[in-house]
């Protein structure tokens, strides 16, 4: 190319001193004007192109950049990265079509607004417009995008029930494609190993969920070393601390089956002492309460199992609990949760299930008598004991109802400075259910909170999409 131009300006200056007739020279000196003319508007239109191509390779590198901070306070760092995915992505969308520079001196970072702005320059060689002394093209193009400055603290509850085994309509089970998509949810709110942000909990629920022996013993006031469950009383569907109402046991319990009584009441204690546990069954993953590692999420999401039934009241309350400041006693000390009315950190919960919820808890007082003697000489002791047993009943809305109950309180509470916790929800079945649905949808915050994925591959997306609004991205320019 460069050679014909050469020689088209060897030709056009040998138009310039042919003095052989004024007509040849009018038009050898229109000729340059023309050819400059045409040159100009071809090397305007590459330079246009160019231009496009580095906005969108800037816009690209700024939503990075604003991606990092939603889970980092590190702005050295962001700055570098920005530079470097814009030198990298340009550098394989233009190759030497052009020069271009950015530097961290060109990444502005406002922290109080939430804002970074950018600006990078270039220039397009020109090949036409070189017959009129102009060898390049300057291009500018700039990009802001908005990053979340909240800190976040985020419950994931998931079903780790029996059917978790089941397909996911994609060729794997549902537990497994669980584990990808909640991997996915991590990998995006956090790209690096520890977050400066951003604290999530896991609460693995089926009939219960499990807790150390430590913990359970303290929270049920020692009637369990593992498995706990719910609570009945004035406290069941607040956030009050343990100890102002103890919690559920969930080890060697005795079950009401089947929407009848196995057992009465009153032989509860009797079985519950003579067989121990009938029925019911806990994860065999305990609690995570809220962490910024996120290798340690990471391998508890790797290494969860399916089992047992669904009571999805019970493992939506205990992620309320890994989120209220009035838990903070149980929970190591960086996994306290900050106070409801910090206006710098948001709470989220994300619930998800792939069927009907099926078991509720509750217990009974049942008394005792002994004795001891006989006739005038016989004396009798009454006691107390208070057990606690299982209704399982695939046919009720028992376990539902108080689902609902325990969202609505948690969409009612004083968190995020009084608007309460925000909940995300999904129903993940190839089938549909109209009862599971209508639970999550109505557990959620609003309607486009809630989501039916019918496969692994949606479930995967729902969770993507779950934390990309979360955090609260997008271009602002």
């Amino acid at each position: 190319m460069w050679r014909g131009v050469e020689a088209m300006k060897a030709l056009l200056a040998r138009f310039a001193r042919d003095t052989s007739g004024s007509i040849a020279i009018m038009w050898g000196l229109s000729a340059i004007v023309v050819i400059g003319m045409v040159g100009a508007a071809i090397d305007y239109s590459r330079a246009v192109n160019v231009k496009e191509v580095m906005a969108q390779e800037l816009d690209g590198a700024v939503l990075a950049g604003a991606r990092y901070l939603s889970s980092s306070t590190d702005t050295d760092k962001t700055k570098t990265q920005i530079v470097d995915t814009f030198s990298q992505t340009t550098a394989q969308a233009l190759g030497e079509t052009a020069t271009y520079e950015l530097t961290a001196d060109d990444v502005s970072i406002d922290e109080t607004a939430g804002t970074i702005s950018v600006t990078a320059k270039g220039a397009v060689q020109t090949a036409f417009m070189k017959i009129l002394g102009i060898d390049t093209m300057p291009i500018e193009v700039t990009s802001q995008a908005s990053f979340s400055d909240k800190y976040l603290e985020i419950a994931l509850v998931l079903d780790l029930t029996g059917s978790m085994d089941g397909s996911d309509g994609n060729g794997s089970t549902r537990i497994a494609s669980l584990k990808s998509a909640a991997t996915t949810l991590i990998n995006t709110l956090m790209p690096d190993e520890t977050s400066d942000r951003i604290r999530i909990s896991i609460i693995p629920y089926s009939e219960g969920v499990s807790l150390s022996s430590s913990m359970a013993s303290l929270v049920t006031n020692g009637y369990s070393t593992n498995c706990v469950t719910e609570r009945t009383g004035a406290q069941q569907y607040t956030d009050a601390s343990y100890t102002s109402e103890y919690i559920g046991n969930g080890s060697n319990l005795t079950m009401y089956y089947q929407g009848y009584q196995r057992y009465s009441k009153e032989k509860l204690a009797e079985y519950y002492s003579n067989y121990g546990k009938s029925y019911g069954s806990c994860p065999s993953s305990n609690i995570l309460p809220l962490t910024s590692t996120k290798s340690t999420l990471l391998t508890k999401i790797n290494n969860l199992s399916a089992k047992g039934g669904t009571a999805g009241q019970v493992g939506i309350v205990w992620g309320w609990y890994t989120l209220s400041p009035k838990w903070n006693e149980l929970w190591p000390t960086d996994s306290e949760a900050v106070s409801y009315d910090n206006d710098k950190t948001l709470k989220y919960v994300i619930i998800m299930t792939d069927g009907e919820f099926n078991a509720i808890f509750d217990k009974t007082d049942v008394s005792r008598q002994s004795c001891s003697g006989w006739g005038w000489n016989r004396t009798c002791t009454t006691t107390t004991d208070t057990y606690w047993y299982e209704n399982y009943n695939e046919y009720s809305t028992a376990s539902a109802d108080r689902a609902k109950a325990v969202c609505s309180a948690m969409k009612n509470s004083s968190a995020n400075q009084g608007s309460g916790i925000t909940i995300y929800s999904v129903y993940f079945n190839p089938e549909s259910n109209a009862t599971a649905q209508a639970t999550m949808e109505n557990c959620a915050s609003s309607s486009n909170k809630f989501t039916y994925a019918s496969s692994g591959q949606a479930l995967s997306e729902t969770f993507a999409k779950y934390a990309r609004e979360i955090q609260k991205l997008y271009l602002s320019k």
